[in-house]
């Protein structure tokens, strides 16, 4: 059996991660088609929230390593928390999470903001 490359991979990884945030009524994702090839669409996936009238959208990058080099340090530091928050000096911080916590928390606001909005 042929190994499977590494760009069929990322492809699948890319695909996995915009299924996982699919499905809801306020909010959507998609793989970017030849992400990274073409400037006015620079990145992997797309995340869409609905807000009101429009939708609101946001870029994201999938890197997959097949035994986490890169990521060790990151997991080590984030150790039994949900949320890692990192930053450099003069820099905004940056947030290193598992897309399953991203999820929740992002249900968790659609929700607090539907009982918001019925509670008016």
């Amino acid at each position: 059996m042929k190994p499977r490359s590494k760009k069929r991979k990322g492809i699948d990884m890319e695909n996995a991660v915009a299924k996982a945030f699919q499905g809801y009524s306020w909010m959507d994702a998609y793989r970017v088609p030849g992400s990274g090839a073409m400037r006015d669409w620079p990145h992997d996936i797309r995340l869409r929230i609905n807000v009101g009238d429009r939708w609101k959208e946001w870029g994201g990058e999938c890197k997959k390593r097949a035994n986490g080099e890169g990521f060790a340090q990151l997991d080590r530091w984030l150790g039994g928390a949900d949320a890692l928050f990192l930053a450099a000096d003069r820099q905004a911080p940056r947030v290193y999470i598992y897309a399953t916590v991203l999820q929740e928390m992002l249900e968790a606001a659609y929700e607090a903001g539907r009982n918001d909005v019925s509670a008016t």
